[in-house]
């Protein structure tokens, strides 16, 4: 497990992103990529995000397809 010293929040895996902004953590590089707008972080669920099933707070894209944010071109790829 991995800590932040200025939040003291953990986590683990291998593509794991814990923003040193925010101090929000990020289940990929995509999902913290969505989070930022520029130079600014957005909050998780302005980015579409939703919590990940994980032992620590994690946002990561969304997998339901009722979602808004999550839109298909009718073969399961996102648009």
């Amino acid at each position: 497990m991995t800590t932040c010293t200025k939040c003291e929040a953990t986590w683990g895996g291998m593509h794991t992103c814990h923003c040193s902004g925010c101090h929000h953590t990020f289940s990929s590089l995509s999902a913290f990529d969505l989070h930022r707008r520029g130079d600014q972080c957005r909050t998780p669920s302005d980015a579409g995000l939703v919590l990940a099933d994980r032992a620590y707070p994690c946002f990561t894209r969304p997998t339901d397809h009722e979602h808004p944010h999550w839109t298909t071109d009718g073969q399961g790829v996102l648009a």
